[in-house]
């Protein structure tokens, strides 16, 4: 499969939900769906938090990293203790796959909220995770001692951009108005400036960081690129007006070689939802429409890979490969 847009379907009055992966530029009426893993094999429920050269990241009690191509797992107890994943990523200096997560830890009193600390395992290393060094004073800091949108039970609700070797969220996956950046080689957060509303969506255009953002009223998706990286200078490129419906709702917005993947959901049908395929001047060049699954786009994106990693030949994955592939 080429680069694959993954989506979580779970069958209506089914129990069973399955990540798949869709290629979008397969030719045909339909995106084809391959599914990935079985996220709730036998009644035990894995959630997906990452995705990176064909490899998974699953938690169900302990994390994993899968890769559905060749059947291969791992877990991860230097991941114990978590309180979520930020990413995973390629660190191009050591070729290792690394995962940023946070930990909560008390710094005041038993009604004070635990703070959250970040930290950076390399996967199939035998070392403990790295602990990255916060801001300790202004916004920023107050910001990531927050942490991000989610806990290690659920999937990260958008995928980071990795651009210039660095992670970048949009404002809403840390609640705020500014787009927090992860320098992988330094090993360091900063903030970057945003145009866009904080419901927005960052994505990566001609290797452009781009943002977006849904006037709901009107159903119009407007992209902004980031066409100075150094001074951060943003300029407002193409506006995509998609279908008036009863009701729409943009649930996330990505790029793809140059193209804008817009999906929605309208009022029209309770089980109805779809991904537009837009040129790089926001003009439509394909519509896939779904009415017998209800999928969840995670803006993470998948690519087989039959790459043989040392990590998996440490650990045998026994209790995770006969689930989470069962019947694919």
């Amino acid at each position: 499969m080429r680069d694959g847009l993954v989506v979580r379907d779970r069958p209506f009055e089914e129990e069973d939900s399955t990540l798949h992966a869709c290629d979008l530029r397969r030719r045909g009426p339909r995106a084809e769906r391959r599914p990935v893993v079985c996220l709730n094999p036998y009644g035990r429920r894995y959630t997906f938090h990452a995705s990176c050269d064909g490899l998974l990241l699953l938690f169900s009690c302990d994390f994993y990293i899968c890769n559905p191509a060749t059947r291969e797992c791992a877990s991860l107890p230097g991941m114990a203790g978590s309180a979520g994943v930020a990413g995973m990523y390629l660190h191009s200096a050591s070729g290792e796959y690394r995962v940023l997560h946070g930990r909560w830890k008390k710094t005041g009193d038993a009604q004070t909220r635990p703070a959250t600390y970040y930290y950076v395992l390399a996967v199939g290393s035998s070392e403990a995770p790295r602990p990255v060094v916060r801001s300790s004073s202004g916004m920023e800091a107050a910001v990531l001692a927050a942490g991000m949108e989610h806990d290690q039970t659920e999937c990260c609700p958008t995928a980071p951009v990795m651009l210039h070797g660095c992670l970048h969220w949009d404002p809403g996956s840390w609640r705020w108005d500014r787009i927090v950046v992860f320098d992988t080689a330094q090993e360091t957060f900063r903030s970057m400036s945003s145009p866009a509303p904080a419901a927005a969506s960052l994505l990566e255009m001609d290797a452009t960081l781009g943002i977006s953002s849904c006037d709901a009223s009107d159903g119009t998706v407007r992209i902004w690129l980031l066409q100075d990286y150094g001074s951060e200078a943003w300029s407002l490129s193409f506006r995509i007006q998609l279908p008036t419906m009863e009701k729409t709702v943009v649930a996330q917005v990505t790029s793809l070689n140059g193209e804008t993947l817009v999906c929605y959901s309208d009022g029209v049908f309770a089980s109805s939802s779809a991904l537009f395929r837009c040129d790089n001047r926001g003009g439509l060049l394909k519509e896939f429409r779904w009415r017998t699954l209800e999928p969840t786009i995670t803006g993470h994106w998948f690519k087989e890979s039959l790459l043989r990693h040392a990590f998996f030949q440490t650990q045998d994955g026994v209790g995770l490969q006969p689930c989470v592939f069962q019947d694919l």
